[in-house]
């Protein structure tokens, strides 16, 4: 695992001083990851070089390591631009040579790339203000990427409670950051979800760790939790098409600072 230590550029991806950058740029990628699992564009160029490419596009490389997608193995890089999303979808379509990076103008475009028996998932998501974006790619082999297809076999994370009538459909693993994460889909509503971990973590002893994080806000998306050396985060994405909702949780122990 390597992070690149630019307090100047990515102190938006610090909320909290044991928030590190791994925990919000995990939760993002592993939640647009659910979205992309849509139709695989062919590739004529090189995608091994997908990262160098976005360096050289001028980006920052926040995060990078090797994951386990729902036991399938990967390779995840976290690139920052200083770019508006909307101008940067379109210089990624010209770079990647393709016009199927699905984006409608908010603040999230993805795209899934197959080149010479790998296959790249890219998402892209407007963070912070309005020229922060982040790209978050998952690079497998083809055989890998159809395996991660796959289920999980229930809630992986035995720690964190279950939301009551969700659905497994992805969980991710680096074990050399004590890390899980667990994506559930459900047909009950943000606010719902929210309040439920809300009352459940800080039933067993868990306690808010981000600024102005109260029962009686709960309009953010992303809520922290921390309890000794763990730390919870529960993100919930409202942008799926088919009138559901994703609950990604992360549960990251020992480490945090």
């Amino acid at each position: 695992m390597q992070c690149v230590d630019d307090p100047d550029k990515w102190t938006v991806l610090i909320m909290h001083k044991r928030i590190n950058n791994f925990i919000l740029a995990i939760i993002l990628i592993c939640t647009a990851t659910i979205i992309c699992h849509g139709r695989v564009y062919e590739y004529s160029g090189k995608i091994v070089d997908s990262t160098k490419a976005l360096l050289s596009s001028g980006g920052s490389l926040a995060y990078e390591t090797s994951v386990s997608i729902n036991g399938s193995k990967g390779d995840l890089a976290v690139v920052g631009f200083n770019k508006p999303i909307g101008h940067l979808v379109r210089e990624l379509g010209q770079l990647f040579k393709t016009k199927d990076i699905v984006y409608s103008g908010g603040s999230m475009g993805y795209v899934n790339i197959k080149s010479n028996g790998m296959i790249m998932k890219m998402t892209v998501l407007k963070f912070g203000n309005n020229v922060q974006t982040l790209v978050f790619k998952i690079q497998q082999s083809e055989a890998d990427y159809l395996e991660g297809l796959q289920k999980p076999r229930g809630h992986m994370l035995k720690d964190i409670p279950v939301f009551p009538g969700s659905d497994p459909v992805f969980y991710v693993r680096d074990d050399k950051s004590n890390a899980g994460l667990a994506v559930a889909e459900t047909s009950a509503d943000a606010l719902s979800v929210r309040s439920f971990f809300a009352s459940q973590l800080s039933s067993a002893g868990w306690s808010p760790a981000m600024p102005g994080q109260t029962a009686a806000n709960m309009s953010s998306s992303l809520l922290v939790y921390n309890r000794n050396r763990e730390i919870c985060c529960i993100f919930v994405d409202t942008s799926l098409s088919n009138g559901k909702n994703l609950i990604t949780l992360l549960h990251k122990q020992q480490g945090i600072e």
